[in-house]
């Protein structure tokens, strides 16, 4: 936005919250304000103030205030700005989507162990440090079971729906999800452009969509059945279907998630979905100190739009493996294993192939722990990298510190560093992050860095009695 910020409107808002405390304590029983301010890089500053009021017995008010700031911004006029509010009724700001309705905005793009598949659709105030791009408006006119809502980007035209939810008892949920949405037309290309192989550009009007998912909740188990259908003034109709399903025993979890999107769904802001078909799943065991857990996704993007067009499909497999056993002394040792392989297949019959293994050794001691980690990646193409990564964690009651140091062999071979400072008090918090961006050499570190360590021991004699050491530590050199 480019509009005036009342950057004070901040402090303004924080110094009232604090003259009703003062004047009526009664009236702000309960509730709190947060302001907190991170500076990137030293060139962009992030604020944010939330406030916490309670408005009743187990409900509660949310105001925020975020702004982004760059260094040649003007105080009163950063780069970007929003405020917000959230109540059980009624919220407006920045926000997120929830549910389905972040199913039809992003087709196929959640995994196992995603909250959409848990959560009520809708949407919910974004109170992330970095300004949302995505604003909205949500009314609750039934609590629990109907809203309506209107979500948009800055970009992009507005969205409007309506949510409803039908329980069929307490372990079966019905929601309905309407939207109608005025999409943009796509840019014209030329034929030879790159679209022509690939797909058409989308050609805007009217689009709308409609949703439901069906949940079904055991003791352990839970399986949740989302379908939708879009259609539009000119863009031809499709249909999306997932499938989600969710087991837990007192020591293992199995998630198994299937789902398909036809290739005129498009999602409403217009854009075309990128999958056709997704298939992925997820257990895991934990016994004491032993841990197993194993992963699949497989993708499959949607048909190009001539025969001799581009597709791709890709499949990933990761597993791992860990074990911790105390040695004596309060010291906890660990190892483990963690492999990933993906594969990357083309309907033109080439396809590429990426290996990584991780094996990392752990040795915690009350507040200190000390991780050895050695990780090795390949590639078809014989690509090789080996990296080898030292780190040590310190948790005093103060905070905590945590010091990285990474050895990365091959082409881009280098060091890489990192090293994150943390304070905590009451109500308060102080943090300092830093790593390195890309990998340094030697000849960088000794170009950017000097470091001198030694030590010094003299031997003196007293009288008749024993010769003592003694330790003289020299004046400190001007840099």
């Amino acid at each position: 936005m480019s509009t005036r910020f009342p950057f004070s409107t901040a402090a303004a808002l924080l110094l009232l919250f604090r003259l009703v405390s003062g004047v009526c304590p009664a009236c702000c029983d309960g509730a709190a304000a947060a302001l907190r301010t991170e500076l990137e890089d030293l060139q962009r500053m992030k604020t944010r103030l939330l406030i916490d009021l309670p408005l009743g017995r187990d409900s509660r008010c949310r105001l925020l205030c975020v702004a982004n700031r760059r260094s040649c911004d003007p105080v009163l006029r950063p780069q970007r700005w929003a405020f917000g509010v959230s109540s059980p009724l009624f919220t407006a700001g920045p926000v997120c989507l929830e549910g389905i309705l972040a199913q039809l905005y992003n087709p196929l793009a959640h995994g196992p162990g995603s909250d959409v598949f848990t959560e009520s659709a809708g949407i919910a105030l974004d109170i992330d440090l970095d300004v949302a791009s995505r604003k909205g408006v949500q009314l609750i006119l039934v609590p629990g079971h109907w809203r309506l809502f209107g979500t948009g980007r800055e970009a992009s035209r507005v969205q409007l729906g309506s949510g409803l939810a039908i329980p069929f008892g307490r372990r079966v949920g019905c929601e309905l999800v309407g939207m109608v949405s005025a999409a943009p037309e796509g840019l014209p290309d030329p034929l030879d452009g790159p679209w022509y192989q690939a797909e058409p550009p989308f050609p805007g009007g009217l689009v709308s969509h409609l949703a439901g998912s069906l949940s079904v909740e055991l003791d352990r188990a839970r399986l949740l059945l989302v379908a939708a259908a879009s259609g539009g003034r000119f863009a031809t109709s499709g249909s999306l279907c997932a499938l989600h399903l969710s087991l837990e025993a007192p020591r293992a979890g199995l998630e198994l998630l299937t789902g398909h999107c036809s290739s005129g769904f498009a999602t409403p802001e217009g854009e075309w979905a990128r999958l056709e078909w997704l298939l992925a799943a997820r257990a895991d065991w934990e016994s004491g100190p032993a841990r197993l857990d194993a992963g699949f996704r497989r993708e499959i993007e949607r048909p190009p739009l001539l025969p001799e067009g581009f597709r791709c499909s890709r499949d990933r497999l990761s597993g791992g493996a860990g074990f911790q056993w105390p040695t004596g002394g309060g010291c906890l040792l660990g190892v483990g294993a963690d492999a990933v392989l993906e594969l990357l297949w083309s309907s033109r019959g080439s396809g590429d192939r990426k290996c990584r293994l991780e094996v990392p050794a752990s040795l915690e001691w009350c507040s200190w722990s000390l991780e050895l980690a050695a990780v090795g990646s390949r590639q078809t193409a014989g690509r090789r990298t080996g990296q080898l990564r030292l780190s040590a964690a310190h948790r005093p009651s103060w905070g905590k510190i945590d010091l990285e140091v990474a050895y990365q062999g091959g082409e881009e071979s280098g060091f890489h560093l990192a090293a994150a400072l943390e304070a905590v008090g009451e109500g308060k918090r102080l943090y300092l992050r830093g790593e390195t961006r890309k990998a340094l050499s030697l000849e960088d570190l000794t170009d950017y860095f000097t470091l001198r360590l030694g030590w010094e021991a003299e031997l003196r004699q007293r009288g008749r009695g024993r010769p003592q050491a003694s330790v003289r530590t020299p004046a400190p050199r001007p840099w």
